[in-house]
């Protein structure tokens, strides 16, 4: 007896049509059309689908060319492993040729090859993202699950599918932490084995891929949650022992508190970090520039954490302010966390007084417009100017003086 996925309630309703209508287009051209992986998990669990992931026993750009039916559909991009996004019908779709893959050596990308719709099944990393559902007329929505998925997903199982799963491509290990935490999965058994035998098979992955894996973790809804199950697996230490600290999960406690997520999430983890440790973190996730100058403020924030206010402000006078936010949704310690606010405060308040103000008040262009500012801005940093009419009398008081 065949099962039917539920995606007319897991599309939107012009997603559902549209899907409808590629399945006769394919069909009409001979093949038969398959939405894959994750959207089929998420319509079994009951989620909505937003990505829609294509396959046939085709190559992927005869696939696309085959569905598009307006002179605006388009495909958008091709890749080495027969993959193509296309644009049809103004929707964005990912479209891939059913294929079998061979990793030549561990972390190395796989070797494609034109395979079966079953074998495609058979190639993909855990049997929740091993299923596809039927887009054909008269079959639209039948389940193809030749890896037992939906039976894990009942079980809330993840089970990877062969033992060298996690040696061909390491990335699965994040993925793995990832899954299990937003779906509630527990590693089947000889996953879970398999999972810490081959931690040590993230040393080869390439950074730039490490990146792109750990920022979907980064942008998950409970990102910090998540992030702690990458720590409680092992992933998070394998990827840098550095972020694995004994203090890790109050940290990233207190960071889900703050509701931090993306590169503020990455900066927490480095909260606390020797500063000699930073450059290889920023190597091994391929940090972007904007990234590192964010890590490095939190780093100069935990560094300087014994200072008082004055000398605090004074030392993350250049440090972005979302960095000095991070210092202080991390910390443990109160009565830092009171200094760093004030100092973010400080930063982001509004300048009672700005150049030209000092002009208007008689003082020309030059040196003694930034002194004055930079006098007001104490002023305003210890209380004794609140006010414009507060700061103006104080530039006046200095100019009196200056002309005696």
């Amino acid at each position: 007896m065949s099962i039917t996925v539920p995606l007319d309630a897991a599309l939107a309703p012009e997603d559902s049509r549209l899907l409808r209508r590629l399945g006769q287009r394919a069909t009409r051209h001979g093949f038969t059309l398959w939405l894959v992986g994750g959207p089929v998990r998420d319509a079994l669990l009951g989620l909505p689908i937003r990505d829609i992931d294509l396959t046939a026993e085709r190559p992927a750009a005869e696939i696309a060319l085959a569905l598009m039916a307006d002179v605006d559909d388009q495909v958008v991009a091709t890749s080495q492993f027969s993959t193509a996004k296309a644009v049809i019908e103004g929707r964005k779709l990912d479209i891939a040729m059913a294929r079998t893959e061979h990793y030549p050596h561990p972390g190395a990308l796989p070797l494609v090859a034109p395979g079966t719709i079953e074998e495609d099944s058979l190639r993909r990393d855990f049997s929740i993202n091993a299923m596809a559902a039927c887009l054909a007329p008269g079959r639209f929505g039948e389940l193809l699950d030749v890896t037992g998925g939906r039976r894990d997903l009942l079980a809330r199982r993840l089970r990877a599918l062969h033992d060298a799963s996690f040696r061909d491509d390491a990335t699965r290990l994040i993925r793995a932490a990832r899954y299990a935490h937003r779906m509630r999965l527990r590693p089947a058994s000889g996953t879970a084995e398999w999972l810490r035998r081959d931690l040590g098979y993230l040393s080869t992955i390439s950074p730039p891929r490490v990146h792109h894996e750990f920022w979907r973790t980064l942008d998950e809804a409970d990102a910090a949650g998540t992030v702690l199950h990458t720590y409680r697996l092992g992933v998070l230490g394998a990827l840098h022992p550095a972020l694995a600290r004994d203090e890790t999960p109050a940290l990233l406690r207190r960071a889900k508190r703050h509701g931090l997520h993306g590169d503020a999430l990455f900066a927490a983890l480095v909260y606390g970090v020797e500063e000699s440790h930073v450059g290889t973190v920023a190597e091994r996730f391929a940090l972007t520039n904007d990234q590192r100058t964010l890590v490095d403020g939190v780093v100069l924030a935990w560094s300087s954490r014994d200072a008082h206010v004055d000398g605090l402000r004074d030392a993350l006078g250049r440090v972005p302010p979302d960095a000095v936010r991070v210092a202080a949704a991390s910390t443990s310690d109160p009565a830092f966390r009171r200094r760093l606010l004030r100092v973010l405060r400080h930063r982001l308040a509004r300048p009672l007084l700005t150049g030209d103000d000092i002009m208007a008040l008689g003082v020309p262009q030059g040196q003694a417009v930034g002194r004055l500012l930079s006098i007001v801005r104490d002023a305003q940093w210890s209380g004794l100017a609140r006010t414009r009419a507060g700061a103006v009398a104080i530039v006046q008081r200095h100019l009196r003086a200056m002309r005696q």
